[in-house]
């Protein structure tokens, strides 16, 4: 049988051990942050919701405005996304360059990068806004991934059932 005291030590030891369970639960599912994020590239979103830019038409890479149509057409016919607007760069031809992002988790740091020399040159030119979640995909993971992991915790760690 629980006591008022035994349930107020099980309280006071997950108050001291949360923040790094957090950690730990963010390490234990960063493969759905990636996902989400690859997924976000493929729409060629960026972090703040906004397209990814250069779009194809306007980057100066391309000498004509022809090449750079012949380029989004090719780019809309081998990685066709509705959600992804016509020219809007989604970083992905191969699957190389998405393949090469990585996450880390580090205590209170979250890290989304490609050690890749591609990685650097793709972050030059589009920034790092590319990495991590829009407000959607953030909420998304917190809802479906990360509280039920903690809600977890809580539960095992108090002994009390949550709602």
């Amino acid at each position: 049988m629980n006591t008022i005291i035994d349930v107020a030590e099980r309280i006071k030891n997950l108050a001291l051990h949360i923040e790094k369970e957090v950690s730990v639960i963010i390490d234990n599912t960063k493969e759905q942050i990636l996902i989400k994020n690859k997924q976000q590239l493929m729409e060629g979103i960026k972090e703040d919701g906004n397209e990814i830019t250069p779009s194809y038409l306007n980057d100066p890479y391309f000498k004509t405005k022809e090449a750079a149509q012949r380029y989004s057409n090719w780019k809309d016919k081998i990685t066709p996304n509705s959600k992804r607007k016509s020219g809007t760069p989604n970083l992905y031809i191969n699957g190389f360059y998405h393949n090469s992002i990585k996450i880390n988790v580090k205590g209170e740091k979250i890290i989304i990068e490609s050690k890749e020399s591609i990685g650097k040159k793709i972050e030059q030119k589009y920034g790092d806004a590319i990495y991590w979640l829009n407000e959607a995909n953030n909420q998304a993971y917190i809802k479906e991934t990360f509280f039920p992991a903690l809600k977890t915790y809580i539960e095992e760690t108090t002994q009390l059932q949550m709602k």
